[in-house]
């Protein structure tokens, strides 16, 4: 086995690398969806974008 870069290395290390995407990419969703709560709660924020709109 005199292979640069064995199979199971790389087997683990894109193991690894889809967990830490995968759980990126959820912590992105989870942080905008408390963000638009937030926003959706605000009644300053809400009167303020209406008056835009109009």
């Amino acid at each position: 086995m005199n292979t640069p870069v064995p199979l199971s290395m790389f087997i683990i290390g894109l193991i690894v690398f889809i967990l830490y995407i995968s759980g990126y990419v959820y912590m992105i969703y989870k942080a905008h969806q408390q963000q638009k709560d937030e926003f959706d709660k605000d009644p300053e924020l809400r009167s303020y974008y209406k008056s835009l709109k109009k």
